[in-house]
């Protein structure tokens, strides 16, 4: 099993609508799908390998998807 210690929340407002344009982004990326049960509290929560594949993604999804995230190495936004 792989260690996935790497983390970024992507706020959810609509879970359908969110997750599958999180999905979109991570199968471009050749990255495995997040679930929809993986969002709690209004927040999808993503673990990744490495903390560049988590800073690649917060990157993606905050400035090119305009989704609000929160990461433990940035501000929230």
């Amino acid at each position: 099993m792989v260690h996935r210690s790497h983390r970024i929340l992507v706020v959810v407002d609509d879970i359908a609508r969110d997750v599958q344009k999180v999905n979109d982004v991570l199968d471009m990326e050749n990255m495995p799908p997040a679930s929809p049960s993986a969002v709690h509290d209004g927040h999808l929560t993503l673990a990744f390998e490495t903390q560049a594949d988590a800073d690649k993604l917060f990157g993606i999804l905050t400035k090119d998807h305009h989704m609000r995230c929160k990461h433990p190495h940035h501000p929230t936004l």
